[in-house]
């Protein structure tokens, strides 16, 4: 990580897996890189921006042919720490991400969420995370937009 004038900048590679079975995927598989930054970072808050380059690909059930392309990703995450409970940090954190593939002027995917960490205890804390996807990729020309998701996590305790 480079440091200039208070601004951290950074190279990242990302490999991501998905199934979404209620969109007839089995599979959807992300690999690239590219470069972020933070343009506000401190003890209470911080901003990350990036920007990747990845390549896709979708695997489907039935007949619906795979689909491999290469893509633009452009991601933001805003993280701010709350008033403490027990002397612990409660954090919330939101996050978005716009990806446009290459040579497809109709397709895009949004990717939106929040998590809420609290502390519990000295020793178990739990997330709390939402999290959408909206989804007009290659594939789904055509069908429309894909459902969104939506879920909501409770880790075990440590």
């Amino acid at each position: 990580m480079l440091r200039a004038h208070g601004i951290s900048v950074y190279l990242n590679a990302l490999a991501i897996g998905y199934r979404d079975s209620s969109d007839q995927m089995y599979l959807e598989q992300d690999y690239g890189g590219g470069i972020g930054f933070y343009p506000v970072r401190s003890d209470r808050q911080s901003l990350e921006l990036t920007g990747d380059l990845i390549h896709v690909s979708e695997h489907f059930y039935g007949y619906v042919p795979s689909a491999s392309f290469a893509a633009a990703a452009l991601r933001e995450k805003y993280t701010i720490k709350l008033p403490e409970i027990n002397k612990l940090p409660v954090t919330l954190s939101e996050h978005f991400a716009f990806v446009p593939p290459f040579n497809q002027s109709n397709s895009r995917q949004l990717i939106g969420g929040a998590t809420v960490s609290m502390p519990i205890t000295a020793s178990w804390s739990t997330n709390l995370n939402f999290k959408t996807i909206t989804s007009r990729m290659p594939r789904l020309q055509g069908i429309g937009w894909s459902q969104a998701l939506s879920k909501i996590q409770l880790p075990a305790p440590k």
